[in-house]
């Protein structure tokens, strides 16, 4: 059965356009905030499975990180796998590489600013 045409929807008033807009630019920054939660989340899998290598790169991309406090926790991820020093230590990974994720986007961000 073919339903029968519907009628064009009503122009939204000004304050729905505005409420849409807002529910759309917070939907974006979910989107963008949950994709760089993903990029540090791998940045930190690298850092404890291929060490050194990944530690230069990281290095290379991100000239603010602390390389001998980073060296240090993959040290300890590396000394007690599977304990909970481990943990702390992934866990202390994953924040270390957010701040300075954070840290660079605020940067960037300020220096676009007119």
């Amino acid at each position: 059965m073919i339903d029968p045409p519907t009628s064009p929807p009503e122009p939204l008033t000004e304050p729905e356009a505005e409420a849409a807009d807002a529910s759309d630019d917070a939907a974006r920054v979910t989107r963008a905030r949950a994709r760089r939660e993903r990029t540090n989340e791998r940045w930190r899998d690298r850092l404890v499975s291929e060490g050194s290598e990944a530690l230069h790169e990281f290095a290379d991309r991100h000239p603010m990180a602390d390389l001998p406090r980073l060296r240090n926790l993959l040290r300890q991820a590396r000394r007690h796998p599977g304990g909970g020093k481990s943990k702390q230590a992934l866990d202390e990974i994953l924040r270390t590489v957010r701040e300075i994720s954070e840290i660079e986007a605020n940067v960037r961000r300020a220096s676009t600013r007119p």
